[in-house]
């Protein structure tokens, strides 16, 4: 089966369902790093918690174009490179964590979370494949130890309930009016809070 990336516009029906499947997927890949957690594969669990968390992300992006799709300003070109950019994934619900699970006291600058990214993904790299770093090569259960796959998992598990938590249903979704929108986000702006995923 020939598997081609489609790259065009999607209906508010099929963004719904987008939305309920990568909450689905990032579930499922949970679950079974879980798994591998209890069989001490941790690097391979790590691997599938990373992208898990790339699955949140991708839901709030999956969510937020609902709401653009709406508001009748969508751009499908930046939407299709975002939820298809591992970065951006990442990127997106380490952010969104930050401003809506931190305290002011504990908030993370935008700078710090975007220069950590690139760490993020290179972790993930190593969890999948032996490599050279300083001047050993290592296999990937020697750099994924077993504190960071049981932290990662339990951050992960937080972030699941979280996302399932704050997701609107269906019917709100459904129920959306274009001028609610334009005025939500006016009130935004009023406020110094402009927000462009």
């Amino acid at each position: 089966m020939e598997l081609k990336r489609y790259k065009g516009s999607l209906t508010v029906e099929q963004l719904i369902i987008a939305h309920k499947k990568t909450k689905s997927n990032a579930t499922s890949l949970y679950k079974e790093a879980q798994l591998l957690f209890e069989n001490k594969m941790y690097a391979r669990c790590y691997f599938l918690l990373c992208i898990a968390n790339e699955e949140l992300g991708k839901s709030i992006f999956v969510v937020s174009a609902i709401v653009d799709l709406i508001a009748g300003k969508i751009d499908w070109h930046k939407f299709w490179k975002k939820l298809r950019n591992h970065k951006s994934k990442t990127g997106m619900i380490e952010f969104f964590e930050n401003i809506f699970v931190s305290s002011d006291d504990n908030l993370t600058p935008w700078k710090e979370l975007e220069q950590r990214i690139p760490t993020l993904e290179e972790l993930k790299m190593a969890s999948l494949y032996s490599d050279m770093f300083q001047n050993d090569f290592f296999d990937p259960e020697e750099i994924i130890t077993f504190n960071l796959a049981k932290s990662t998992l339990e951050l992960t598990g937080h972030r699941i309930e979280f996302i399932n938590t704050i997701s609107p249903p269906d019917n709100i979704l459904r129920l959306a009016k274009k001028e609610d929108i334009l005025a939500y986000r006016t009130k935004l702006k009023e406020m110094g809070m402009e927000i462009d995923f």
